[in-house]
């Protein structure tokens, strides 16, 4: 999680320099097509991981054995929709690195992926772990505190 925070810090102080780049020779135009087309991706995973977010909180606080399974299909697509934005976000960001005398745009491109490497890797440990919760995968209180204590390890590194 704070490598998350570090690489948002990161991306804030190059914003600037990216555009203002701007002119020069090189493969510039494209590049800042492609962090255009990424941006705007990365506009609508924002969207859809707000629906993810109150698709798990739905699925936590459902009682209702029926209620709980109709809730977790819905969290599995919308989980599904936002992996494949992150995928296409990320192959966007990736095509700038093939580019001539883009350097600025290729460092954002680079942090960009890490960022989104990183987000990906929470979405999945999340995930799994609601998913073992939803399928009562743990069996004794004691695993499932093991577990919650495994997935803060895991977001936390």
């Amino acid at each position: 999680m704070r490598k998350i925070l570090v690489l948002a810090c990161i991306m804030l102080l190059l914003v600037p320099a990216v555009v203002l780049v701007g002119c020069g020779g090189g493969d510039t135009e494209q590049a800042g097509k492609y962090v255009k087309l990424g941006d705007q991706l990365a506009n609508e995973r924002g969207s859809k991981n707000t629906e993810l977010l109150n698709a798990w909180r739905t699925v936590r606080q459902a009682t209702d054995a029926a209620a709980k399974a109709t809730a977790w299909k819905q969290a599995e697509s919308i989980y599904s929709e936002v992996q494949a934005l992150v995928q296409k976000e990320k192959a966007e960001y990736a095509k700038i690195k093939g580019l001539k005398g883009v350097e600025d745009y290729a460092k954002y491109a680079e942090l960009k992926i890490q960022e989104l490497n990183a987000f990906d890797q929470m979405l999945k440990v999340t995930n799994d772990f609601l998913q073992n919760l939803n399928n009562n995968g743990f069996g004794s209180q004691q695993e499932l505190e093991a577990a919650n204590d495994r997935k803060s390890t895991r977001l936390n590194s």
